[in-house]
């Protein structure tokens, strides 16, 4: 718990420093904010006007499962398509474009620590990197965390209480900033179980609201003028394995949809894996 503690004292200290993504240079007009996209999820994102699609599937290894002196580990290996450049009117009256303008690999571990029965804390550390394939502007992607989970159980139903902590940034070699910032997000999801099993597993599914709140307005920039950004919402709902359920040692993730909305963002969110 002690380790715990220290890890989450480092991060709050590193979210109240002044985010660098602020102080660029406001005369680069061809910029992509990795990071910010890195932590989206998937879905096609109206941004002031312009359409950003992302795809992300949060493939997990489980290595070992949380027991009462033991943490449980994770390692995420997450892939993110990004398609940044694009213009609403240009897509109605063109269609989807097919090729893909960015590709991130950041791979990470997390550890789970049972604090009681019904509540976990989840230290994770995440690296690695983003190709833009339309220019020359890769770049490292970085993060760090925390997140804590309470699980409830009034009358048959699962209320689950959700809290994430993270610090997330990139590095492009050549650039005069680095970009970076941090947010609170908290979520809230009431399950329930449905009346038939899949192939022998129980499944449930349930509503689920989440706010997002940037430690510091976060300006976002994605090959245009830079988007402010403080707070954000999202309501949706999501479907899986009351128990996890492993295939070809990957977890099944739940699946859902969401509307993510706030400070000139609008998204239609396929959620892949936990809402939160």
């Amino acid at each position: 718990m002690r380790s715990v503690l220290l890890f989450v004292g480092i991060l709050i200290g590193l979210a109240a420093a002044p985010a660098r993504t602020q102080e660029a240079d406001a005369g680069n007009d061809e910029r992509l904010n990795y990071a910010f996209a890195s932590q989206l999820g998937s879905g096609i994102y109206d941004v002031s006007g312009r359409l950003v699609q992302i795809y992300r599937a949060p493939f997990a290894l489980p290595v070992r499962d949380t027991e009462d002196r033991e943490p449980g580990i994770r390692v995420d290996l997450p892939i993110c398509l990004g398609l940044f450049d694009l213009d609403a009117e240009d897509v109605g009256a063109t269609g989807m474009p097919e090729d893909v303008s960015a590709v991130s690999f950041v791979p990470g571990v997390a550890l789970e620590f049972a604090v009681l029965r019904n509540w976990s804390l989840e230290p994770f550390v995440e690296a690695g990197v983003a190709w833009d394939l339309d220019g020359p502007g890769d770049a490292y992607v970085y993060a760090l965390g925390v997140k804590s989970l309470a699980t409830f159980r009034p009358r048959g139903v699962h209320l689950l209480l959700g809290t994430r902590l993270v610090y997330v940034g990139e590095h492009t070699p050549g650039a005069e900033y680095d970009e970076d910032f941090a947010t609170l997000e908290t979520g809230l999801e009431l399950r329930s179980a449905l009346a038939r099993a899949v192939k022998g597993h129980r499944v449930n599914w349930g509503p689920y609201v989440m706010s997002y709140l940037y430690l510091e307005p976060t300006k976002v920039w994605l090959k245009e003028k830079p988007l402010e950004v403080g707070s954000q919402y999202e309501v949706g709902f999501t479907v899986g394995p009351e128990e996890r359920v492993d295939l070809w040692r990957f977890e099944v993730p739940r699946l859902g949809f969401g509307y993510r909305f706030g400070d000139g963002v609008s998204a239609m969110r396929l959620v892949l894996g936990a809402a939160f």
